[in-house]
């Protein structure tokens, strides 16, 4: 399916063995994934491990991986609405994968009353940690997909997302760099009827936690401070990471790297977002 997706014509044509072996593709994905500040090289990392995925879509590990090389490659790359939207939605498939090969959550999701999205519900509260990182990458995939639907569309999956954040702080807030906090701190200033102090609320627990992840910051900065009309704390936030060393955690370096992109991109619309 991912092939559908390619950006442009220039994007690389890659030289895959006739007949890869499953380790063989799974070593090429995680080797261009670990040089993912490059754009091709992002786009080669997504390939292999979706093709790693197709041969053993079993493997969690390289589930999780190709799930975060969705969101990394939508949420960095693509500019196209319709293909960010398709990234999220094969993210968050990949993530859930994992989800299913789980015997206790298939057999909830099977036998609990009601809808699917009650029955999914229901299912999430019983898993464990071990499953924190698939959990994580379909909540951050799903929940960005969503993050620009319509009301009604945020509304109708709302307990289904917040089920899933509620479950991660339950068994580890802190997880990839204070990411439940930070998944709820951008789900609460997007969800209407939702005070505004909660989203402020969580953004800095997950600030708080890891104040050299850049995300966290330039999330707030674009979600929560354009809608409490907080330009000091905008313009503070934003500035903070251009000024930054992103190589601080270096397991992220790519991502900081394109935080501080994003933050020099919403500087420069600054006027604009507080008209």
């Amino acid at each position: 399916m991912f092939l559908t997706l390619s950006c442009s014509s220039q994007q690389p044509q890659l030289s895959v063995p006739a007949q890869p072996s499953f380790n063989s593709l799974q070593n090429f994905g995680n080797h261009y994934w670990e040089q993912r500040d490059d754009k091709q090289n992002a786009f080669k990392a997504l390939e292999y491990l979706s093709k790693a995925h197709l041969l053993d879509p079993d493997h969690a590990e390289v589930a999780v991986l190709l799930s975060r090389a969705y969101h990394y490659y939508g949420h960095y790359f693509e500019n196209d609405p319709a293909k960010k939207d398709s990234l999220y939605l094969l993210g968050s498939s990949a993530a859930q994968t994992v989800l299913f090969n789980s015997p206790k959550f298939n057999s909830i999701v099977e036998t609990t009353p009601g809808d699917g999205i009650n029955r999914m519900t229901v299912a999430i509260d019983s898993l464990e940690e071990d499953h924190i990182p698939a959990l994580y990458w379909w909540a951050a995939n799903f929940g960005h997909y969503l993050l620009e639907k319509s009301i009604k569309e945020r509304l109708k999956h709302r307990d289904l997302i917040e089920s899933v954040i509620h479950r991660m702080l339950s068994l580890n807030p802190y997880y990839y760099y204070g990411g439940p906090y930070r998944l709820m701190g951008v789900l609460y200033v997007r969800i209407p009827g939702v005070e505004i102090v909660h989203s402020e609320t969580y953004f800095n627990l997950a600030l708080d936690s890891f104040p050299e992840y850049f995300s966290t910051a330039v999330l707030k900065a674009q979600y929560y401070c354009t809608k409490a009309g907080d330009r000091d704390q905008f313009h503070s936030l934003l500035t903070s990471v251009l000024k930054a060393d992103p190589s601080s955690i270096p397991d992220v370096f790519a991502e900081n790297l394109n935080e501080q992109e994003k933050a020099r991109q919403l500087l420069e619309i600054e006027e604009l977002l507080f008209e």
